[in-house]
């Protein structure tokens, strides 16, 4: 038999429905979801994760690797730094 899924999808209710929850989850959730949707940008935009050249699944894993590791050493560099807003990799290779 198949393996169950422990994973539940949480979503914000509408404003028509009864049950609501309190104002400042619906900000958090928002702001989680902003900076997962940044992430996701910056690796279709600036790393090219949709078009991969791999002949093999071995080169295809240590391209994202490489790419996932470049991301997460930017946000490390940039909070190093001090920036507040630690997702604007770009500002690392083209300083103003």
């Amino acid at each position: 038999m198949g393996e169950k899924s422990h994973y539940v999808a949480y979503h914000i209710p509408r404003i028509n429905q009864k049950q609501q929850i309190p104002e400042a989850l619906k900000h958090l959730h928002n702001a989680i979801r902003q900076l997962i949707e940044t992430v996701n940008s910056q690796f279709s935009g600036q790393f090219g994760i949709e078009n991969n050249y791999a002949h093999t699944f071995w080169g295809l894993c240590t391209r994202l690797y490489s790419k996932l590791t470049a991301h997460t050493l930017s946000i490390y560099i940039n909070r190093l730094l001090g920036k507040p807003d630690f997702l604007q990799i770009k500002a690392l290779a083209f300083p103003n």
